[in-house]
């Protein structure tokens, strides 16, 4: 290889390696956002229908009357926060509604799944199996 060509190739290869070195990552500290689209029922907790209460570290989140098994409820923003803000991880609980809220399960969020578009977590620690749908950005939207 001519020495002008092995150059370009050193030169090529420190430009790529700088480029990833300089990318930046967000911190644990930084804040973020989760944004809940929707849940999905795919078994019930109990034989009639649930009334499911959404909960992002204790802020409600959504709320559904009626849930059946197969139904998919999309979060209505008019009346709950679009953007729960956070920083490193976060927990979203399903809870059931009876006179006091049950939970359900819940779904981890860690913060390294920022700007990489929509997620799916799986609720069903305690009783019944509830999938919910989420994205996690690094500015409300």
């Amino acid at each position: 290889m001519g020495t002008r060509v092995w150059t370009r190739c050193v030169g090529l290869v420190l430009a790529l390696v700088a480029g990833l070195a300089l990318t930046p990552v967000p911190a644990s500290a930084d804040t973020l956002y989760l944004r809940v689209l929707w849940i999905r029922c795919q078994d019930q907790s109990e034989p009639f229908s649930d009334e499911i209460r959404l909960r992002v570290n204790g802020t409600l989140a959504g709320a559904w009357n009626d849930v059946d098994t197969r139904e998919t409820h999309w979060v209505d923003y008019t009346f709950i926060t679009r953007n729960h803000a956070f920083s490193g991880g976060v927990t979203i609980e399903v809870r059931e509604e009876d006179g006091q809220e049950d939970l359900i399960g819940w779904v981890w969020v860690d913060g390294g799944l920022v700007d990489s578009g929509e997620h799916e977590g799986l609720a069903s620690q305690i009783d019944g199996e509830y999938i919910v749908r989420y994205v996690v950005t690094s500015s409300p939207s």
